[in-house]
């Protein structure tokens, strides 16, 4: 069981503020979190390759670029934007 004093020192540690009312149910929430890893811990991984990324075991997940619609002109694409200059797309600012 996670003690009131552990977890004002992993806090303290972390950085965290933990209002003092909430500290018995961080603590609780730390015991099952420990807990857990506990069980984690206790599985057989015997002859099991470990992986070091969750997509590393696939191939090819990404697919060919490929358009969706017919090749516009790039006329036709100007004149649908709003604001253009020189063959650019004109947005507002949005960093100060």
């Amino acid at each position: 069981m996670t003690t009131l004093e552990d977890v004002a020192k992993i806090a303290e540690l972390s950085r965290l503020e933990i209002e003092p009312e909430k500290l018995e149910s961080v603590a609780a929430n730390f015991s099952e979190i420990l807990e857990h890893i506990n069980r984690l811990d206790q599985v057989d991984t015997e002859g099991v390759d470990p992986v070091y990324h969750a997509t590393s075991v696939l191939e090819n997940v990404l697919a060919e670029d490929m358009p969706a619609s017919p090749e516009m002109e790039l006329g036709e694409v100007m004149d649908s934007a709003p604001k253009t200059r020189e063959n650019q797309f004109r947005v507002p600012k949005v960093i100060e």
